[in-house]
């Protein structure tokens, strides 16, 4: 059994994905219960690429940490993680025999929500 909170569910996930998800769920109190097999299921569903309005709200914040060189979310996200805690987690699942499945969620992330064009640059003004 999984245990989602209802907080996070809003901000990681797609409208289509949270719809199913508290579809196939039930929530107590600030939490949605999902059997784990049913959550993966769910949550590895591709949904193509989605236009940003569409984005989850932690998505649409990294898009603004992009580099020209990035496909994607899934290289915005690998970049940041990676120095701070990914290899530390690469490392300890090689050990374990492990595979951490990172190249995989990247590659899932990119097409997810792609980058394929720049967003306004926020440190200067912005025209209204």
């Amino acid at each position: 059994m999984t245990s989602l909170r209802l907080q996070s569910l809003a901000i990681s996930f797609t409208k289509p994905i949270r719809e199913q998800l508290l579809a196939a769920g039930r929530v107590e109190g600030d939490s949605l219960k999902i059997e784990t097999s049913e959550f993966q299921r769910i949550a590895s569903q591709p949904t193509g690429p989605l236009p940003r309005s569409e984005w989850p709200l932690v998505c649409r914040a990294l898009a603004y940490l992009a580099k020209p060189q990035d496909r994607g979310i899934g290289d915005v996200f690998a970049r940041i993680v990676g120095p701070v805690g990914g290899e530390a987690f690469k490392a300890w699942t090689k050990r374990h025999g492990i595979d951490c499945g990172c190249s995989a969620r990247q590659e899932w992330m990119n097409l997810q929500w792609p980058l394929s064009k720049p967003l306004p640059d926020l440190s200067k003004p912005q025209s209204v």
